[in-house]
């Protein structure tokens, strides 16, 4: 038997997710945290002086240009300045003032205004789907514009605009081979979304956003999944993932003894009988 578990953290300055903690939004203005843009820990990237120069003529002209960016340049620019080690403050600051503005014109164009009530958890509550497994995702804690859902194992997720648009529709299964095994209905987690929350949120009822869902975790793995409840939340946690401020952590647990001349091991998973 092997079981795991997944659990994410937030890490940039004070902000931390966890399923006891909650995530602050920046302000207007997102406050300055003293950094250039590299991490602790992490060395500096030894980049040719040429490149550096086409990446500060390339910063000026996306700064000058963010107001006719749509949320995937910004997060494509915020990506490449990251890896590169070259994202400052300013610019930081900029893209995600950028993208907040983005996310609170589509809350708007759809009706949301600000949710203060906290409602995910009764919303998932009254929510019933019939998937023949034990368990079935629940929130875990949620804030303004987000909610960490707890995906139990063999549950699918993707967040692919296309593949969650065909996991969405149709039926809440999947079938995924398992090798000689028949093959293996999966419950669907962007379903799930969208049959629990779509009444409320309207993000979750866009399939270009992922109905909400901000990362993947595989079928076999149980863990926290991170879900916007505003396009404002979506944009500023999609952020977060391109500046690699988004630490992961996996827990496994085993049963039996593996053979000490065994260094690795190529199996798929496999639920418990």
């Amino acid at each position: 038997m092997l079981l795991c578990s997944y659990a994410l953290k937030l890490t940039r300055s004070h902000r931390l997710l966890s399923a006891s903690v909650s995530v602050a939004l920046p302000d207007d203005e997102p406050v300055k945290d003293g950094t250039d843009g590299t991490e602790d820990g992490v060395e500096e990237v030894d980049i040719p002086p040429e490149v550096l120069e086409l990446f500060d003529t390339l910063r000026g002209e996306a700064i000058r240009r963010l107001d006719d960016f749509q949320p995937i340049h910004l997060f494509s620019l915020c990506w490449a300045y990251s890896t590169a080690r070259l994202l400052d403050d300013e610019m930081r600051c900029q893209v995600t003032r950028a993208a907040l503005h983005l996310g609170r014109s589509r809350d708007r164009e759809n009706g949301q205004e600000a949710d203060q009530s906290n409602n995910a958890v009764e919303l998932a509550e009254r929510s019933s789907m019939n998937t023949g497994l034990e368990e079935s995702p629940f929130v875990l804690q949620e804030g303004e514009h987000w909610m960490a859902l707890f995906k139990p194992a063999h549950w699918q997720v993707s967040v692919d605009a296309k593949e969650a648009t065909k996991a969405a529709s149709a039926t809440p299964f999947d079938e995924e081979d398992e090798g000689d095994d028949e093959p293996v209905e999966r419950p669907r987690v962007q379903a799930w979304v969208q049959k629990s929350m779509s009444q409320r949120y309207p993000i979750c009822t866009d399939p270009a956003e992922a109905y909400g869902l901000l990362h993947r975790l595989d079928a076999q793995t149980s863990g926290v999944l991170v879900c916007a409840k505003s396009y404002v939340g979506a944009y500023w946690l999609r952020l977060q993932w391109c500046q690699y401020s988004v630490d992961k952590e996996y827990v496994c647990v085993v049963h039996g003894w593996v053979d000490s001349a065994m260094r690795e091991i190529h199996k798929r998973i496999r639920r418990s009988t």
